[in-house]
């Protein structure tokens, strides 16, 4: 039903999981632009789980905003870079866990890149910052 859905934003939704995106993951194959950002406490409860699974289908997707998804680590940015190679906007504001390693994955395959939001994620280096 909803494998023509190009853009879908899910901000602020606490009932949103894992088991949701991988849900989309199947229907909407033609996603561009996917919205899960959180208020701190309130919205998404995703993890790298449901990023990997979102990735893995949707690999048209060319805006990813991921404010506070405070559970993504390297590994789901690493999924988004490797199967996401048209991303032109990534925000990872707040997301804690992210560090050089994802920065680093992005940078090296996502040639279109205009725009990557890293407020706040304190584990990103001076050294991952140079390279951008």
């Amino acid at each position: 039903r909803l494998g023509h859905v190009i853009t879908m934003d899910l901000a602020g939704i606490k009932t949103i999981t894992d088991d949701t995106l991988a849900v989309i993951a199947e229907q909407c194959p033609l996603l561009t632009e996917l919205s899960l950002k959180r208020r701190v406490d309130i919205g998404p409860d995703v993890s790298d789980v449901g990023l990997q699974d979102i990735a893995g289908c949707c690999g048209k997707l060319k805006v990813v905003h991921l404010t506070w998804c405070s559970k993504l680590t390297d590994d789901a940015v690493t999924a988004l870079a490797n199967n996401c190679p048209n991303l032109q906007i990534l925000d990872l504001s707040f997301c804690h866990l992210v560090t050089d390693r994802g920065v680093l994955a992005v940078m090296g395959t996502c040639g279109q890149l205009e725009e990557l939001v890293l407020e706040g994620c304190e584990r990103i280096t001076e050294q991952g910052i140079v390279v951008l």
